[in-house]
């Protein structure tokens, strides 16, 4: 879910589903349906491909051998993020912990339906939020960013509602396929406009943006 606080006009929150499968180091394949998107995305450690469901448009762009190489060069040079990316990393503290210049233990609190461990950062231009399973496995389950700088201090929010961690792949997952008629397009073509005085959508902590 996150928030758009267009000028003049008033708050709305907006939400998508999204379904992310990895297999490390160098597959990966992610599915968004919502309220602002509908979109496919598949990594297979060779090229990454993005299709636009609701419009029947792909891109295909080279990508590194490696999952982390892979989202940094997406941020870089084409500008995509996805959605919780720095969980996905091989080394998810390291990148959450990039730029924080506070944090706070605030106790067990609920997310998701399970108690979990509640703590609070704050960077340079945002301050966040983590909610982490307090089981036997600790996962996360919700993270909030408030973007403190941005006109109204819009925020995003997900929640973790479930994780599988012992799922056998589906073969095939993580290939892409044209569908029928589907028109291949610019990579840098995919990146959807934001609307006016929203935040950034597909931002999490990393460095503080």
């Amino acid at each position: 879910m996150r928030d758009e606080v267009p000028d003049g006009q008033l708050r709305r929150q907006l939400t998508n589903v999204r379904r992310i499968a990895v297999e490390r180091p160098n597959h990966l394949a992610a599915d968004a349906t919502g309220d602002t998107l509908s979109r496919a995305s598949w990594y297979d450690g060779r090229t990454v491909t993005v299709l636009d469901k609701e419009h029947n448009l792909y891109a295909t762009i080279e990508a590194p051998a490696t999952i982390d190489a892979t989202f940094d060069r997406l941020t870089d040079e084409y500008g995509f993020v996805l959605p919780l990316a720095d969980l996905l990393y091989s080394d998810p503290h390291a990148v959450l912990m990039e730029g924080v210049t506070y944090g706070r233990y605030l106790g067990i609190h609920q997310a998701a339906g399970v108690a979990c461990h509640h703590l609070a950062f704050s960077q340079e231009t945002i301050e966040w939020q983590i909610w982490i399973d307090a089981g036997d496995k600790p996962l996360p389950r919700k993270l909030v960013i408030s973007y403190v700088q941005e006109p109204g201090e819009p925020q995003y929010s997900a929640v973790i509602r479930r994780w599988s961690l012992e799922s056998e792949v589906p073969e095939g997952l993580f290939t892409f396929e044209a569908p029928e008629g589907a028109q291949k397009i610019d990579a840098k073509a995919m990146k959807r406009p934001e609307a006016e005085g929203a935040a950034p959508p597909e931002t999490t902590p990393k460095g503080g943006n």
